[in-house]
């Protein structure tokens, strides 16, 4: 099984959020929002299951699935990227504080940061232990009001 533990980073230039100041933000006034950019850091999990390549975020507990690594990191930028917009400045804003406190299951914080603890082990023990080419990694996406996407 190959597994990568990543941060997705959803920023612009702009003002760094926090979980608290991004459920303050989800409850003030699109008005007084304007368009204002923010950033943020999401923990993933990726990792290949036979044939099939699976990622997770640790924070708002989403999932996909897809047939390559870069079709994973694909669909997970979308969903990130709609799952904090419709909670922040979208249609869900009143669930705004559920849904942005969800976090993934016991078993994928587990794997994530065992995934962390081995990736700083010497890169041939390494990859015999989660196999060639794992890597941690972050991508920036942006996020703003009506905008979400990789930078």
């Amino acid at each position: 099984m190959l597994m990568h533990a990543m941060n997705r980073e959803l920023s612009v230039p702009s003002t760094p959020l926090d979980q608290a100041a991004l459920l303050k933000l989800a409850r003030t006034p699109l008005a007084q929002i304007g368009q204002a950019r923010f950033s943020l850091s999401v923990r993933c999990l990726l990792q290949k299951r036979g044939q099939v390549w699976q990622a997770f975020t640790l924070e708002y507990g989403l999932a996909v699935q897809g047939d390559s690594e870069k079709d994973v990191r694909a669909r997970l930028d979308r969903v990130i990227c709609s799952y904090v917009h419709d909670a922040v400045f979208g249609d869900e804003r009143e669930y705004a504080e559920d849904l942005l406190l969800r976090r993934a299951t016991r078993a994928i914080y587990v794997k994530y940061y065992a995934y962390k603890l081995l990736s700083h082990v010497p890169r041939l023990l390494f990859e015999k232990v989660v196999g060639p080419g794992a890597q941690a990694y972050s991508e920036p996406l942006a996020l703003m009001d009506g905008i979400c996407s990789p930078c």
